[in-house]
């Protein structure tokens, strides 16, 4: 006998998922068996759903200045991976 293959949702249909347990009108059981999915990917859904809501509501100044501070991070951890290439290996290439 073969297993079933996975199913992969689209966006509209996790999220009409998600919206429907938010409401609590009603239980986990009936959204698995009115959705056909499992109750533990509605809680995971719903905690994923729940996790990202306050990133709708920053404003753009504060993602800004996090992307830029992720930013700078990035820039001195390369500096400090460069820092510790022998020189001999940059005269070698620049240097013929």
């Amino acid at each position: 006998m073969a297993t079933p293959l996975r199913r992969i949702h689209d966006a509209h249909f996790k999220t009409k998922v998600v919206l429907e347990a938010l409401k609590r009108i009603k239980t986990l059981a009936q959204l698995s068996s009115e959705f056909g999915i499992n109750a533990q990917l509605i809680t995971d859904r719903k905690r994923q759903a729940l996790a990202g809501m306050p990133i709708l509501f920053e404003s753009t100044t504060t993602k800004a200045s996090r992307n830029s501070g992720e930013l700078i991070t990035t820039c001195f951890t390369k500096k400090e991976e460069l820092a510790t290439v022998p020189l001999s290996w940059f005269i070698l290439i620049f240097l013929p």
